[in-house]
């Protein structure tokens, strides 16, 4: 069932064609608050092996929470028909790096925490390593609310929006979305492997805007958010305190050998 979230940035179909037929391709519509936090925080979170880069100025870690919407996700070779759309609900960590024999690859984003209430989707994430947990979700327009199976509500959240609606790839204030955006993404599979996912975007249709997101947590479940109310303003010149964005994506995995060749040795600026 379509849900209403965002609902006039959503696909009504999904895209016929995907250049590379081995990845995967979808449309996502999401809201993003983003928080700094204390190491051990973000410690937990990372991949067995992993490293962190540098702190920030002031001596912690960025941690982006998305409430989003995967429209029409399938792998490039299926037929649209077999495309599933599901909720999902992620704690992002940027700035992961992976000691390596002769040199440190990264920086990459990894994946703290995250609440689908797809099982398929499950599935297949938690084969390739993402740290997923079946869950109850619900959107309205603006809103999202994330419960367990069991019916515990772990959070909800109202938005409000309140800036311009731009392009985030091109317009001015929208640098550290750029940057965080082009990061592969890294997880460790049960089997003991690293794999990374390389994300492109089409460019040319993203939009975003800055809101007002009033976050409400029950539940000690999401990393950097204790329970009691959040709010997160963003604005204009610095949207990824808070923003919505629409998203059409592709997806590729590679290997730690394939990966090594194109991620340059860990030069990690503190953000």
């Amino acid at each position: 069932m379509r849900q209403p979230y965002w609902r006039e940035w959503q696909q009504t179909r999904s895209p016929k064609k995907v250049q590379a037929s081995l990845a995967q391709c979808g449309h996502h519509v999401l809201t993003m608050v983003s928080k700094r936090v204390d190491e051990a925080v973000v410690l937990p979170l990372l991949p067995k092996g992993a490293q962190l880069g540098p702190p920030g100025p002031d001596d912690r870690y960025l941690l982006i929470y998305t409430f989003g919407y995967q429209q029409f996700v399938r792998f490039a070779w299926a037929p649209p028909i077999f495309s599933i759309s599901y909720l999902e609900c992620i704690v992002g960590v940027p700035d992961v790096l992976i000691p390596g024999g002769r040199r440190t690859l990264g920086p990459f984003s990894g994946l703290g925490k995250l609440y689908a209430d797809s099982l398929l989707a499950w599935i297949l994430g938690r084969l390739l390593g993402y740290p997923k947990s079946l869950g109850k979700l619900h959107t309205g327009e603006s809103s999202y609310r994330v419960e367990t199976l069991s019916g515990r509500l772990v959070v909800s959240a109202a938005f409000q929006r309140i800036g311009m609606v731009v392009n985030p790839f091109r317009a001015a204030g929208y640098e550290q979305f750029r940057d965080l955006s082009s990061l592969v993404g890294v997880t460790k599979t049960p089997f003991g492997n690293f794999l990374f996912s390389i994300l492109e975007f089409d460019k040319a249709e993203a939009l975003a805007q800055p809101v007002i997101a009033t976050v409400e947590v029950q539940a000690p479940d999401l990393p950097g958010l204790p329970p009691g109310i959040h709010t997160f303003v963003g604005t204009d010149a610095q949207p990824l305190t808070a923003m919505r964005a629409r998203l059409s994506w592709t997806l590729t995995i590679k290997g730690t050998n394939a990966i090594a060749e194109q991620v340059p040795s860990a030069s990690v600026a503190a953000r």
